[in-house]
């Protein structure tokens, strides 16, 4: 994906924008939403098997590109592929590591290249979970921050997952970023904004799952 210089207040950097191998930031949600919609179809218009890295290495998928979905993980999807299954505090374990995350403590006060922090990959092989930048998910927060509609323990039949709510209405925001300390880069952390939101310090990943019938 291929970042423009677009019109920015005075504070931005526009230095941050198309580095190589870094996280596309600056994007808002439905930017986010629309090109997990664009990756899709040019893989399903590829007609060919996909690749998955899983782990470090490169394994030829079972399904056929058709038959694959892309969109916005979300909130739990996200924190599973962060945390594992023992419900552990940051992805790399129970204790805060300053080598495995660019928070404010790496005092980088920017975005890093993908894999700068090798022991920070979660139990999945997943790499800059935390740290980096605030992550997008299509998941639902709130209207009013003193009183969130969609809270803890998740559920996905209440509402959260609702692709047509307003821009009133939050999207959470996962994992921390370069600016935040490690209570930010916590599992478990939320945060949100609105979908026409945007920041030097918010992006994106996708998630890439076979389709339903």
């Amino acid at each position: 994906m291929k970042q423009e210089k677009r019109d920015r207040p005075f504070w931005w950097d526009h230095a941050q924008l198309g580095l190589p191998n870094r996280p596309v930031v600056g994007i808002s949600w439905y930017e986010a939403a629309a090109y997990a919609r664009w990756l899709g179809v040019q893989l399903r218009n590829a007609g060919s098997k996909l690749r998955v890295w899983r782990a470090g290495q490169s394994l030829p998928a079972d399904l056929e590109a058709e038959a694959w979905n892309v969109q916005l993980p979300s909130e739990a999807e996200w924190e599973k592929a962060a945390r594992g299954t023992d419900g552990r505090r940051y992805p790399w374990g129970p204790e805060w590591q300053e080598d495995c995350a660019n928070t404010r403590e790496a005092g980088l006060g920017q975005t890093s290249a993908v894999g700068l922090f090798p022991g920070g990959a979660s139990p999945f092989g997943c790499l800059d979970m935390v740290g980096n930048v605030w992550e997008w998910t299509r998941s639902l927060m709130c209207k009013n921050w003193m009183n969130p509609e969609f809270k803890y323990p998740y559920r996905s039949d209440d509402g959260r997952e609702n692709p047509k709510a307003g821009d009133d209405v939050y999207r959470v925001l996962r994992g921390g970023s370069f600016y935040f300390d490690p209570y930010a880069a916590r599992c478990s952390c939320r945060a949100g904004l609105i979908p026409s939101g945007w920041s030097r310090d918010v992006g994106f990943r996708v998630v890439v799952a076979p389709s339903r019938p």
